[in-house]
């Protein structure tokens, strides 16, 4: 049976995540993952602007890259998004003075999430194990950043 201490690294997962959506419209343009094409990335930003969803995507990514098929095209989409919702979360971790930051691994992460949930907390400015300063980690991560104490 879960406690509220077992609770407590959700919970502020959830509200930090809150706060970074709540954040994220007004730096949707600058927010923009650095690996993609300006197009693409001007899709995502509008849909992140628009509180659209990465479903919406699906055929607008698909008329980018017409080689991804639907569910590979919705896949990058939530790829994006998670990635702009944690470079949110850090900025504003950063924001307001926070040190430290962990992983909270989703149930069924892969070996490089858990490696750096096994990490526990590090300071902001440094990356993870895996060479990332935030989630996502993998193509199907599913893992949050959070604010930690040393």
């Amino acid at each position: 049976m879960a406690t509220m201490m077992d609770r407590q690294p959700i919970r502020a997962a959830e509200i930090a995540r809150e706060q970074a959506f709540s954040w994220l419209p007004a730096r949707a343009q600058v927010l923009l993952t650095p690996d993609l094409s300006g197009e693409y990335n001007a899709l995502i930003a509008d849909a992140l602007l628009s509180f659209s969803g990465p479903k919406s995507l699906s055929k607008p990514i698909r008329s980018l890259i017409p080689s991804l098929s639907a569910k590979d095209a919705i896949e990058y989409a939530v790829y994006a998004f998670a990635w702009a919702m944690e470079e949110a979360s850090m900025e504003h971790m950063a924001s307001i003075g926070t040190k430290y930051k962990k992983t909270i691994a989703s149930p069924d992460c892969c070996l490089v999430c858990q490696g750096n949930k096994n990490q526990g907390s590090i300071p902001v400015a440094e990356p993870f194990q895996s060479g990332h300063m935030h989630a996502p980690f993998c193509t199907k991560c599913r893992c949050a950043t959070t604010a930690a104490r040393e």
